[in-house]
């Protein structure tokens, strides 16, 4: 952030943390205590980022966790009657487009949000520019946090089986998805149809199953980025 040079003494910076019961995908890297100081270096580097910002802004930083499930409810409820229990989110990409979906949350390009400059080295440029609709942006990960390179996934296929099905080149197929973002914000619209369309593909009975995939899955992806963005700009004018 590009903050000023000034103190905020007796703040607190309240982030609504996911909880899990199987500890796989809790939350690390917002909060720890001291107490966990020399247990792994993630704890101590988070408490050691804390202490830096109490010290040099005044502000505690705290969190306030729920399992994922219980998230958009509660962002629903602050909304509608503010108890000051979190003031920002880390969730799942889920939540998040959720909260969008139902302007529940601020463009990250708007006034209110100025000092987030998503240009900087610590900000994900990629996922940035990835979850940008119509000039809009309302989640960004970085630095700030670890679980989003814990949660990383890998799409594989066998070359010789594709090879022999003669199917088309997959890593076209998968750079068409990538470009229109199906995989990051528009596929909570119409994820059905493109991925039925790419499991389709993957699974042919002749060539022309193939082709008639690879055209139902662009006519879903440009369905699909259509109805986000309408969407987008109608909550966000």
């Amino acid at each position: 952030m590009d903050i000023p040079g000034t103190r905020y003494d007796g703040e607190e910076l309240i982030f609504m943390t996911r909880e899990d019961v199987g500890g796989d995908w809790a939350s690390k890297s917002i909060y720890a205590e001291q107490e966990q100081i020399n247990q792994d270096p993630i704890s101590d580097a988070v408490y050691t980022r804390n202490d830096i910002i109490y010290q040099n802004y005044g502000v505690s930083v705290r969190e306030y966790r729920l399992p994922v499930g219980e998230m958009l409810n509660k962002v629903r409820q602050e909304v509608s009657a503010p108890t000051g229990d979190f003031h920002a989110v880390v969730s799942n990409a889920g939540v998040g487009i959720d909260c969008a979906n139902n302007a529940l949350i601020w463009n990250l390009h708007e006034d209110q949000t100025s000092h987030i400059n998503l240009s900087k080295s610590w900000w994900d440029q990629q996922m940035a520019e990835g979850f940008t609709i119509s000039d809009r942006i309302f989640f960004a990960t970085g630095d700030l946090l670890t679980l989003d390179d814990d949660a990383t996934f890998v799409l594989m296929f066998n070359k010789t089986i594709a090879s022999e099905y003669k199917l088309p080149d997959l890593y076209s197929m998968i750079e068409l998805i990538l470009r229109s973002r199906v995989c990051d914000l528009a596929y909570y619209y119409s994820w059905g149809g493109s991925a039925g369309s790419v499991i389709s593909a993957l699974n042919p009975t002749s060539n022309k199953s193939i082709s008639s995939s690879a055209a139902a899955m662009k006519r879903s992806t440009n369905s699909a980025i259509k109805k986000a963005v309408e969407k987008i700009e109608k909550n966000y004018p």
